[in-house]
This record gives structure tokens, C-alpha cells and sequence, in this order.
């Protein structure tokens, strides 16, 4: 039974994708399934994804963003949990497995985000720059030993990773794809989860690599003015409960 479906919005940032990829190959040993949602990539993105055949490609005509590119793959997803995962990740042994068993710790958990090295929010965990996954294997490791069992309710989580529930996700819908670009998304949509009854959990004893901000990079976006715009759209729509 595949119990997870893993959703990757890719506009080009070629190289990180296929580290991605591979990464998630080697270390994911949970049953589950690979939905590719590319929004319109000309870099030789969807020749790398070709090399997968076991994975789902999905094409959008256009960038319709994070949010846009998700609610795509959300669509076709009927696995008890999915998985939302930016294309600049390396994985890391055990990663998925410990994200389950932390939901499945009580009905109230709707969303579980990991430990990184760049995100927003409460999610990130210093760690040694290594020079292979070998290494970040170790590191890995090494905070699992030491995080173990160690969750924590959270108000919001960053989506450069994170498992939701699909009762959440039946509950609540798609992603709010009017926050454009920049972001917001994802806090607009723990805060709606937070409405819904459900909590934010961050699971300290899993860390995955975050390159940050690639798909912006590879493609000259205005990162800096895309958050402006986001955060105006959410401080409307929450008022005073925005961060």
C-alpha cells in the first residue's frame, strides 16, 4: 500500500532537482510515490525526470508558484499522507518514516515539519557545511540520537518540507494561491489547519539539507519584493494574528 504521495514543484534549478531526487531514492524506505509538478521549466528539467520513470510528471503552462504547482499534484493525491517538498532538498536515512510515526502520535497532529539548515520559522538547527551525503547522513544521525522523541507544537510550518494528513487536507482544501509568488502559503495555511482543530508538530529528531531560495535564484526573481507582496496579502487577510 503506498501510504505517502511526495509532491516537487520544479521551475528549473536542474542540478538541485536531480539531487533531490536521488537523495530521496536512497533514503526514503516508506512506501510511496513521486509526483513531479513542473511549472514550465526550460533547463533541461524534465530530461532529468525522464531518467525516473516511476515518478508522475505533471506540467502547469506556467509558473503558477509553489502553491499553484501543489494544489496540482493535491489533485490526483489519495495516499493517507503527502508530503509538500521544495526541489532544493537532500534527504536524509529514515526521514519520511520518523515524519509518520510523529503524526500517527495522537489525531490532533495534522502537520509535521523536519529540522534544517535555512527556513524561516523555528525549523532550523546549525550544522557542520559537509562535503558528501555520506556526511550529512552522519550529521543526521547525530541529531536524531540526540533530538529523539523530541516534537514540539508549533504555530506555523515552513513548506519546504512538510507531511499533512489527508484528513487535513480534505478538511481544509488547496493551498491559497493568491499570496503569488512569495510565500505565505504555507503559514496561511498552519493557521487555517489551527482553525480546523488540528496542530503544527516540528519533529527535532529529523533533518533534511535546504539549499533555500534556488528556484528564485535559477529564474531571477525578485525574492525580496515577492515577500512584501506576500506578507501585505496575509497581514489582510489575518490582521492582528499575523506574525
Amino acid at each position: 500500500m503506498i501510504e505517502t504521495t511526495i509532491i516537487i514543484p520544479t521551475f528549473n534549478a536542474r542540478d538541485h532537482t536531480e539531487k533531490c531526487l536521488e537523495s530521496l531514492a536512497r533514503f526514503t524506505d516508506s512506501p510511496h510515490k513521486i509526483i513531479v509538478v513542473d511549472n514550465g521549466s526550460t533547463d533541461g528539467t524534465i530530461d532529468i525526470l525522464k531518467n525516473y520513470p516511476a515518478i508522475t510528471i505533471l506540467k502547469s503552462p506556467k509558473n503558477v508558484g509553489f502553491a499553484g504547482a501543489c494544489n496540482i499534484g493535491l489533485e490526483v493525491a489519495d495516499s493517507p499522507f503527502v508530503v509538500l517538498a521544495n526541489n532544493d532538498l537532500v534527504f536524509t536515512p529514515g526521514w519520511l518514516r520518523s515524519l509518520i510515526a510523529t503524526a500517527n502520535l495522537n489525531k490532533r497532529i495534522g502537520l509535521v515539519g523536519p529540522l534544517t539548515n535555512a527556513a524561516a520559522g523555528l525549523h532550523v538547527e546549525p550544522f557542520t557545511p559537509y562535503a558528501s551525503t555520506e556526511e550529512l547522513a552522519a550529521q543526521a544521525a547525530a541529531f536524531k540520537e540526540k533530538n529523539a522523541a523530541l516534537v514540539h507544537e508549533v504555530p506555523f510550518l515552513i513548506f519546504f518540507c512538510v507531511l499533512i494528513k489527508r484528513e487535513v487536507i480534505s478538511t481544509l482544501g488547496p493551498l491559497d494561491e493568491s499570496f503569488g509568488l512569495g510565500g505565505c502559503d504555507d503559514i496561511d495555511y498552519s493557521f487555517r489547519a489551527a482553525a480546523a482543530g488540528y496542530c503544527c508538530a516540528l519533529d527535532r529528531s529529523v533533518f533534511v539539507h535546504h539549499a533555500c531560495s534556488r528556484t528564485y535564484q535559477a529564474n531571477n526573481l525578485d525574492l525580496k519584493h515577492l515577500l512584501l507582496e506576500a506578507r501585505a496579502r496575509f497581514k489582510k487577510k489575518w490582521g492582528p494574528l499575523a506574525p
